[in-house]
């Protein structure tokens, strides 16, 4: 439970200054993620040249592709998480609205019969006075 707490009060604090300082925060993150990516791609290309002996247009190749086949896994992480997560979310609300429908069922089966009757009566008389009145 308490990590539980510990994240929200991450995630709240995160969204928190997104909010206040997002304008300059973002673009901050952009270009970090930009120069993390290019300093990776830039030890790769001198492991394959360094260690392997490669020549350079081949370690370029070679590094484009390992790009590649990581982007491709990382993107599919990311789908099937994503995946994950609506099917739970799904099962969830399914699970929700079908205890919510059985209270509604269980409070309608406690109303007397009487007072059943005596709704639709008066449900009744107001949609046909509504409908009269705006017609």
């Amino acid at each position: 439970m308490e990590t539980l707490i510990k994240r929200y009060l991450f995630l709240l604090l995160v969204v928190l200054a997104l909010y206040l300082y997002g304008e300059e925060l973002l673009p901050v993150v952009g270009d970090g993620l930009h120069v993390l990516g290019e300093f990776l791609e830039l030890m790769l290309e001198n492991f394959f040249e360094g260690t392997l002996g490669m020549h350079r247009r081949g370690a370029e190749i070679i590094t484009v592709w390992v790009g590649l086949v990581v982007g491709v896994f990382v993107f599919w992480l990311i789908a099937r998480g994503f995946g994950r997560w609506t099917k739970r979310a799904v099962k969830k609300s399914v699970e929700w609205e079908q205890r919510q429908a059985r209270d509604l069922k269980d409070w309608y089966d406690s109303v007397s019969d009487w007072h059943k009757f005596l709704a639709s009566v008066v449900l009744t008389l107001l949609a046909w006075l509504l409908f009269y009145l705006f017609l």
